[in-house]
């Protein structure tokens, strides 16, 4: 018979040590030190944890800190929180300002918020309709951004890339007003990036050095320097390529 884990409630101000638990709520100033392993994990206002946690589910919000790695089914991040290793899940949907400073690893992502990935983020299906910053390689099997805002990538990899022109606003609030002492956003709607791969590419206000493919639509306030494709490219609206080659 399997043993009954406790739940770990903590509020106010206090530290407790990790350990596994069923439930696993942090508010207010409220500290983990060590690894911890639960179910749910809730934590809220400016709590911390000192280690690696592993949930089926996570919610952060409020200015949470992570000092390691987090591993979930799902997380659900909102407010100002950060994590200061790797994080790996099925579904993360990210409706604050976030940051990691590792890799991410994932089946679906969405950014609604804002997100800031210090190195890679791996994932099945990328959607954003915010801005974001990734440091490394974005690799993903379907990539749908709409461009809300300054973002930027080192590289994207996938099957089929959308991007199109979104506007400067997000959850009823000016982008600028609202994330940009948090990732020194300014107020253009536009997307840089060196390298972009894929088979089917859509682009719209993307500012990038390559564009590789098979089948490229450069659109509207997009600034290519070089587009290599293999099947077709058509140039569109006010889009610019400085110069295209076909791959036989």
């Amino acid at each position: 018979m399997e043993k009954t884990k406790n739940n770990l409630i903590l509020s106010g101000a206090g530290s407790v040590a990790g350990g596994v638990y069923d439930k696993v709520s942090i508010s207010g100033a409220g500290k983990i030190n060590g690894d911890t392993e639960c179910e749910t994990f809730v934590a809220s206002g400016a709590a911390s944890v000192n280690g690696n946690i592993k949930a089926k589910k996570a919610t952060l919000s409020g200015a949470v800190k992570i000092h390691g790695n987090i591993s979930a089914g799902d997380i659900f991040a909102s407010g100002a929180s950060s994590v200061k290793g790797n994080v790996k899940a099925e579904n993360i949907d990210v409706s604050g300002a976030s940051t990691v400073t590792g890799n991410i690893d994932c089946e679906k992502i969405k950014v609604s918020g804002a997100a800031k990935i210090g190195g890679d983020c791996e994932a099945e299906i990328f959607e954003a309709d915010g801005i974001f910053k990734i440091g490394g390689l974005l690799n993903s099997g379907e990539i749908y951004i709409k461009v809300s805002g300054d973002s930027s990538v080192k590289e994207i990899g996938g099957e089929k890339i959308e991007i199109i022109k979104g506007h400067n606003r997000i959850i009823g609030f000016d982008l600028g007003k609202v994330f940009k002492s948090f990732f020194n956003a300014g107020y253009d709607c536009n997307l840089v990036v060196e390298i972009i791969e894929g088979d089917d590419i859509k682009l719209e206000a993307t500012t990038a050095k390559v564009v590789r493919g098979n089948r490229i639509t450069i659109g509207r306030d997009c600034k290519i320097d070089l587009v290599e494709y293999k099947e077709e490219c058509n140039v569109v609206d006010n889009g610019v390529v400085n110069d295209k080659k076909q791959i036989i």
